[in-house]
């Protein structure tokens, strides 16, 4: 999680702790739902590519 950003690994965060939807989460940010997914789809690809990195050191 350390290469999220502050804003990614809030939202994360929150997406994980499963009690908020997709809708409160955005609220809390102060973004759209539509840009909460994109901060999710980019966050999960850091986090999957840092992972591949790991594996293969």
């Amino acid at each position: 999680m350390e290469s999220l950003n502050d804003q990614e690994r809030e939202a994360v965060r929150l997406k994980m702790a499963g009690v908020l939807s997709n809708r409160e989460i955005a609220s809390l940010l102060d973004i759209s739902v539509g840009h909460l997914g994109v901060i999710l789809f980019r966050a999960h690809r850091k986090v999957r590519t840092r992972l591949e990195e790991l594996a293969h050191e």
